[in-house]
């Protein structure tokens, strides 16, 4: 599903989408003023291999209020200025179950809300610029990258990083303070 040219879709009759043969579950939304808008979907089951991708551009913003259970691969990139997706009802442990990393990638002015995960498991976390996705509430990052670059990271709740690699360029910060 795409939506751009600050065209508006609101699909309120989906409560599940499930792939059932090969190929990603695919939502892009692009351009300031786009909106795509899935207000009862709930769960998301890739297949293995496979991904749940999000893709936000340009100021475009991409709404999953009720979606609480992925069942795979987990891709989220939104890039540009005004850029969001929004994932609140994501909560306490995000575990990808997938055979494949999971991702979650800011850049350039664009945000990732996930403020009631509390811990990341096969999900590389990429914050890019000055770009936002909520990580204080974050407990443990675990068997997956974190990147922060160009940027000020702050994780102060973070006290298990077991199987992971940081890394800080660009004149980004780290704080740990777990």
């Amino acid at each position: 599903v795409s939506v751009q040219d600050a065209a508006r879709l609101t699909l309120p009759g989906i409560t599940q989408w499930a792939r059932t043969n090969s190929g990603d579950i695919s939502l892009t939304v692009q351009d300031a003023g786009s909106v795509l808008d899935l207000p009862n979907l709930t769960r998301a089951t890739p297949q293995p291999y496979y991904e749940f991708e999000l893709e936000v551009y340009s100021g475009g913003e991409l709404k999953l209020p009720l979606l609480s259970a992925i069942d795979g691969a987990l891709n989220v990139f939104a890039d540009g200025n005004g850029s969001t997706v929004r994932l609140p009802a994501l909560a306490g442990a995000l575990v990808n179950t997938a055979p494949n990393m999971a991702h979650i990638e800011t850049r350039n002015g664009a945000k990732v809300l996930i403020p009631a995960v509390t811990d990341l498991q096969k999900v590389n976390l990429r914050i890019r610029g000055a770009s936002e996705i909520p990580t204080t509430q974050i407990r443990s990052f675990k068997d997956a990258d974190l990147l922060i670059s160009d940027t000020t990271g702050n994780f102060p709740a973070l006290v298990n990083i077991d199987g992971s690699s940081l890394t800080v360029e660009n004149g980004g910060q780290l704080t740990l303070n777990g």
